[in-house]
This record gives structure tokens, sequence and C-alpha cells, in this order.
């Protein structure tokens, strides 16, 4: 049996194959209706007509060409003994990223939206990524929802659109 990584509460048998979107439980699912109805909107209310057909995921010639290290950060330098600064200093994770940007922005803030079933970033992962990485707390939102990985779909949707509002309200005082 296959549990799924973006929704453990989804199974499929191991024959379903490796794909990681085709062969996850929980995207095999999502990616048709979500697709269909984006292609929907593009061709009837945005006239958009392509000449070659969908790919949600096109893995072939995606990862090949990723990248998988993060970016430097120009603004901060390594110096060697004398103080030279030398070359720029590279943030290891996503938290520690935004980390740095919350800490020169003190009106910048931030939501990090888990489910409870996302085996990728668990509500856990990400409060202790936060921690380590000293995003300051004070300007941080969790909110954690009986969800996957996509946290806007199913019954969270309507919890998330409030903790959005309240965010957004709490920033803008």
């Amino acid at each position: 049996m296959i549990v799924g990584v973006f929704d453990s509460r989804y199974t499929l048998p191991t024959s379903a194959g490796v794909d990681p979107v085709a062969g996850d439980p929980a995207l095999s699912r999502t990616f048709p209706v979500l697709t269909g109805a984006q292609l929907h909107l593009e061709r009837s209310k945005l006239q958009v007509k392509l000449n070659r057909p969908y790919a949600a995921i096109r893995w072939r010639d995606l990862l090949d060409h990723w990248s998988f290290e993060h970016r430097k950060n120009w603004s901060q330098w390594e110096a060697v003994g004398d103080g030279t600064p030398t070359t720029p200093v590279v943030h290891g994770t996503n938290a520690e990223e935004l980390a740095l940007a919350m800490n020169r922005n003190d009106h910048l803030y931030a939501l990090v939206a888990t489910g409870y079933y996302d085996l990728q970033m668990s509500p856990a992962q990400a409060r202790l990524a936060a921690e380590r990485a000293k995003v300051p707390m004070d300007r941080l939102t969790f909110s954690n929802f009986e969800a996957g990985h996509e946290v806007y779909i199913d019954q969270a949707n309507a919890g998330l659109v409030r903790d959005i509002r309240a965010m957004i309200a709490k920033a803008s005082q």
C-alpha cells in the first residue's frame, strides 16, 4: 500500500506506479479536478488557446534543469581574515530566508498554513524550522488544519481564508 505523502488520509495499492504526482494517492485525486477547473477558466474566461496538450507537471523536462541550491544572498558576505568580503552567504532553508527578510523589515508578517495529514511538512516541522531559524514569532502566525499539503481545498479553505484575513488585519494595525 502507498500512503499519500501530500495527504496521508489517502492510499493506493502498490501497483499504482512511481510517478510523483500520478502515483501519489492524494494528488492523483486532486490534480485532475484542479487541472480541469484551471483549463476551463483559461479557455472560457481568459480566452487562452494553446496548440499543445496541457501537462500539469512535466517531470521529464523539469528536473533535469532544476537547481536545488538556494540563491545566494548578495547583501551578506563572508569575510576573509582581514575582513575583506569574498563570497555571498547561502541560507540553507526557506525558514532562514524568511527570518532574514522579517528581521530586516519590522512590518513584514507571515502565515504558515499546514495540514495535520501532510507528510511533506507537518505543523511540528514547520514550527521547529521557524524556531531554529529565529523567525520573529510575534509576526508569524501558524495555522493548522484537518487537511493535507493543499490546505486551500476541502473544509480547511474557510479556515485558511479566515486566518489570512486575521493576519492582514493584525499587520495593518
